[in-house]
């Protein structure tokens, strides 16, 4: 998953997407910048990785 995002994320956008979606992570996280740099694609792939993240995991559940 983060392989297929490397080539779409700069080097920064990667790490919000790795660090936010960390296992037991909770809180409210903000992420700024100035126009164009890219923030509405690193949210937009937070979400697809977490979304991801949580098929899997129900899969496992489903089939142990």
């Amino acid at each position: 998953l983060y392989t297929s995002l490397s080539s779409q994320l700069n080097p920064y956008q990667m790490n919000v997407v790795s660090a936010l979606s960390r296992p037991g992570l909770s809180g409210v996280y903000l992420v700024e910048g100035p126009p164009g740099t890219g923030k509405t694609t690193t949210v937009i792939s937070l979400v697809q990785t977490l979304l991801a993240i949580n098929t899997v995991r129900a899969a496992q559940r489903r089939h142990p």
